[in-house]
């Protein structure tokens, strides 16, 4: 073989290799959408780039805990209207129980107060798998371990929705139940053990006035943050797609000129083939670069 001639070989094979390299980053390009020699071509861009996608795994998890937080205040909001709904028969058949006269009255009072304080510690206890939505920051501990209301709960625990700004996503039960000795069970149970007592009674009816307009606090408190959390998916779902479209422009692949050029490419190519057989005295050499 003559030098001349294994010389083209050498630079017609170089020239073939560099030609299916840039095949297969087009195909690569033209399939995923995105370039993938945006680093090399265009550093200032990279910043840019870096930037856009830390803000879109920011704002993703602020959205996702909002997701998560909604579902959440949804229970919150049910239950805490259940207690309230509780609490006001509670106070009905404590009022029956001020004007009553009879045993069989009253061992029916004793009953019904006693199915009514079991009812508010099992709303007390509800859980959202398993978590307790009245545990506070000690949210995978039961908060009452009795219906005596033995409180175990502690502060609130938030979670973060935006930069600065947090909602309480797991109560601390005393604030709508109470602890302790003067928990709301403590309240209903005293009145059941004092049932006769006109006076007894009528101080436990107060005490289950304030733990109504307690609820009421919570549950407002609870309905602000739900109106909070639904601004603040409205703004990020318009942020996310702002984002993702300028993600989508500075990493995007021109689809039509990629298709262009993976034409070109592959026609250089297959001409580089051809010459390089000829060189070689072959009919065909494809085979060795598929």
């Amino acid at each position: 073989m003559r030098i001349s001639t294994l010389s083209n070989i050498i630079f017609l094979t170089s020239e073939a290799q560099k030609q299916f390299e840039k095949i297969s980053k087009l195909l690569r390009e033209i399939s995923s959408g995105k370039r993938r020699d945006l680093y090399s071509s265009e550093p200032e861009k990279v910043e840019d780039l870096v930037s856009v996608k830390w803000n879109i795994s920011k704002i993703q998890q602020y959205d996702d805990n909002i997701k998560f937080a909604k579902g959440i205040l949804l229970t919150e909001d049910d239950i805490l209207g259940k207690v309230y709904d509780t609490l006001v028969t509670v106070k009905e058949k404590l009022i029956e129980a001020a004007n009553a006269h009879s045993e069989s009255a009253y061992d029916t009072l004793r009953q019904t107060l006693r199915e009514l304080k079991n009812r508010l510690w099992q709303y007390a206890n509800t859980r959202v798998g398993d978590f307790y939505i009245f545990g506070g920051d000690k949210y995978t501990s039961q908060p009452y371990y009795d219906s005596n209301g033995y409180y175990s709960g502690g502060s609130e625990f938030s979670i973060k929705v935006a930069e600065n700004d947090s909602v309480a996503l797991f109560l601390d039960g005393s604030q709508a139940f109470g602890s302790g000795s003067s928990s709301v069970f403590e309240v209903i149970q005293k009145a059941i053990n004092h049932i006769t007592n006109t006076k007894e009674i009528e101080q436990a009816i107060g005490e289950i006035e304030n733990y109504l307009a307690k609820v009421d606090t919570v549950r407002a408190k609870v309905g602000a943050n739900g109106q909070k959390l639904e601004k603040y998916s409205l703004t990020y779902s318009e942020l996310l797609d702002n984002l993702k479209k300028r993600q989508t422009d500075l990493e995007g692949v021109d689809i039509d000129g990629a298709i262009s050029d993976y034409q070109l490419a592959n026609t250089t190519y297959r001409a580089i083939l051809s010459v390089l057989a000829k060189e070689n005295n072959q009919s065909s050499i494809l085979l060795k670069y598929f």
